[in-house]
Formats: structure tokens, C-alpha cells, sequence
């Protein structure tokens, strides 16, 4: 029984009810507008970059550190 539940993961998971009500069946979400919650999760993720001051374009991400070559001492 413990490995159903150590090694399942959402897309395991055919139907949801809530309190009675159905909020996920034949393994998708139910009631949700998707566009308009896209619109949303954008809205807020620039609307948080604009107050940090970092760029959206992903050019404020760190890179890997690289060993140069050929350091001369």
C-alpha cells in the first residue's frame, strides 16, 4: 500500500471531488479558464519584476560558474 502512495504523482490522479463537487475528472481540471488564469499568473509575475527592478527576459539569472582557461600566474 505505501508504495500507491510514495510513488504516484498527479498524473495518477483520474477524478477529484471536493465537498461533493467534481474538480478534477478524466485527469483534467474542471471549471478553470485557462487563458484568463495565464493572463493572470502573467499580470503578477511582471507586475513583481517591475517592482524589483529585474528584466522578464530572464538576462537577470545567474550563470553557472565556468573555470577559465589558461590562467597565467
Amino acid at each position: 500500500m505505501s508504495a500507491v502512495v510514495e510513488f504516484s504523482h498527479i498524473g495518477n490522479i483520474d477524478m477529484v471531488m471536493v465537498a461533493g463537487k467534481v474538480m478534477k475528472r478524466n485527469g483534467k481540471l474542471v471549471g478553470v479558464d485557462f487563458p484568463a488564469f495565464r493572463r493572470r499568473v502573467d499580470a503578477t509575475r511582471d507586475a513583481l519584476f517591475a517592482r524589483a527592478g529585474a528584466p522578464t527576459d530572464g538576462s537577470w539569472i545567474v550563470k553557472p560558474y565556468q573555470e577559465e582557461r589558461n590562467l597565467q600566474f
